[in-house]
């Protein structure tokens, strides 16, 4: 097709969309930059792919679809239609023109952690509003991640139904979950590519074994990044984070980040050392610069959060304001499941909030999870869960989120919901991390608190 793609230049589509500059293409598509006084847009983008009879009236019903949906951070699609040019049919799409997008960027360099930070965030967003109406992009992939004006985009072109299923693409791409396969795409599709779009974005490597049981990520992804990017990258589908999640990953990040800025001193406001960065469309148009100020402090506060050697992914939970129990209320559950081996690992509610020697972190609530009879039954030994908490100086924990999830789904969503209501005693610090572990046993469940330096 190269050689036909070159032969359209100076064309016009439909005697109304001239196709003034080749902007790029691969072997089934290519995009033209063009122009309409119908959409008053002095620069527009328009996609021509081959028209497959069989195929054709499908895509034109999603291109059209997709021209409804109108969200800051979606290209916006325009039109959509047959041609023919030199006797070839094409189907066409007119969208709008991006600048540039990730690939082209990664060309050059990878990504910062700050970076990357700030390109999530408009990514999470278009990628929620979509799945909140059972649609998914479909193909995300960093060429499909644009920058319009100073916003960044998703590509709109891509967009379906979820669930739907019909004939098996013959492309072939790691950008495309397991289940793909079978012609299907729900929203842990989307996430898939986001995990994959993720490590390159900071490597500018895909990672390996995506098509095996061996998932291996470069040794240059982020610490940072690396439970994200191995969770989402589970072959199996529902064990993916889900969007909602991630979002609020990014949030506790970024709370974390705010709560460590400068204090003014009494000559006068604190300055860092790098004035706060413009915003992050702006910097891929120009190249992005290197990430300062604000950014620099976001991927520090998330540094806190996850220590180096916390290996599995995290899972992610919105913490509601937890409503305390009384001691009396609490200490009969905690006797009860407290196990003669484990006997002193948990914090008696009622003591005096200190730290001991070992690092243990007392309590003002703590809630212990009480797994079913069947389930303890399960147990051989011992299972581990760590879930890390990011408390407010009030002493209420503003996000949880899984720091070693154990071998089993049931046992860490127990944790889970059970640390988000603990609450510490009130502290003048601006932000504090804890490390919550939960022992399950066949005798019942224990716990204790660990605050992370």
């Amino acid at each position: 097709m190269s050689d036909v793609w070159a032969k359209l230049e100076g064309h016009a589509v439909n005697g109304e969309f001239p196709l003034i500059r080749h902007l790029g293409g691969s072997t089934h598509s290519v995009v033209f930059l063009t122009q309409s006084a119908k959409f008053a847009r002095a620069e527009l983008a328009l996609k021509l792919v081959p028209a497959v009879p069989a195929l054709a009236q499908l895509q034109l019903a999603r291109w059209r679809a997709s021209a409804a949906l109108v969200h800051p951070h979606l290209i916006q699609i325009f039109d959509a239609g047959h041609c023919q040019i030199g006797g070839r049919h094409f189907l066409y799409v007119v969208t709008d023109y991006a600048d540039q997008n990730l690939a082209q960027l990664l060309e050059r360099r990878a990504l910062t952690e700050g970076e990357t930070r700030e390109m999530l965030a408009p990514v999470l967003d278009a990628l929620a509003s979509l799945h909140d109406k059972n649609l998914v992009q479909g193909r995300l992939k960093p060429s499909n991640v644009l920058v319009v004006g100073d916003q960044i985009r998703l590509a709109s072109d891509t967009i379906r139904p979820v669930s739907e299923t019909g004939r098996v693409s013959n492309v072939q791409s790691l950008y495309l979950p397991p289940e793909a396969s079978a012609g299907t795409r729900t929203a842990a599709s989307d996430v898939w590519g986001l995990g994959v779009t993720l490590c390159e974005a900071l490597t500018r490597k895909q990672p390996a074994g995506l098509r095996s049981d061996k998932l291996i990520l470069p040794p240059e992804l982020p610490e940072a990044f690396r439970g994200v990017v191995t969770r989402c990258l589970s072959p199996r589908p529902q064990t993916r984070p889900t969007i909602k999640e991630l979002q609020v990953w990014t949030r506790s990040a970024q709370w974390v980040a705010s709560q460590s800025a400068p204090v003014p001193s009494e000559s006068g406001p604190a300055r860092p050392e790098n004035p706060v960065a413009p915003s992050s469309a702006r910097r891929f148009a120009m190249g992005l610069a290197v990430i300062v100020g604000a950014v620099t402090l976001f991927g520090i506060g998330w540094a806190t959060i996850r220590a180096p050697d916390a290996r599995p992914a995290p899972v992610v939970a919105s913490v509601p304001t937890p409503k305390p129990k009384p001691s009396s209320e609490l200490l009969p559950t905690m006797s009860r499941v407290t196990p003669a081996d484990a006997a002193g690992t948990v914090s008696q509610p009622d003591s005096v909030p200190t730290s001991d020697e070992s690092g243990e972190a007392a309590a003002v609530n703590e809630v212990i999870p009480e797994p079913s009879q069947r389930a303890r039954q399960s147990i051989r030994g011992r299972v581990r869960v760590s879930v890390r908490l990011i408390v407010d100086p009030q002493g209420k924990v503003f996000a949880a989120l899984v720091d070693d999830a154990g071998p089993s789904r049931y046992f860490e969503k127990l944790a889970l919901e059970a640390a988000g209501q603990w609450t510490f005693p009130p502290a003048t610090s601006r932000q504090r991390v804890m490390l919550v572990r939960f022992d399950f046993t066949r005798q019942g469940a224990t716990a204790k608190a660990i605050a992370v330096e």
